[in-house]
């Protein structure tokens, strides 16, 4: 709300709208800088900050089952499943 707000209240500077003389003008650029700014940081934390995330979890969870698919696979069929081993087949 509050980037709205500096936005809307720095366009009239920024377009260069009003009967203002030319010593006015020269705050058009930072008007122009900050309004940018602005635009870039929302654009950044609405859009893409959750977009990157969603990708990063995503390969997360695609190495952790490749990882799980290796180790179940590297051990003998009895605890692959899950199931305790049988009483003396350590011996």
């Amino acid at each position: 709300m509050k980037r709205s707000k500096s936005s809307s209240g720095m366009l009239p500077i920024a377009l260069a709208l009003g009967s203002a003389d030319m010593r006015f003008r020269s705050p058009m650029a930072v008007a122009v800088a900050v309004i940018g700014g602005l635009l870039t940081s929302t654009v950044l934390s609405l859009l893409v900050v959750p977009a990157v995330f969603t990708y990063v979890d995503d390969l997360g969870q695609w190495a952790r089952r490749g990882f799980k698919r290796r180790t179940s696979a590297a051990l003998p069929p009895t605890q692959a499943s899950g199931a305790p081993a049988p009483r003396g087949a350590g011996r």
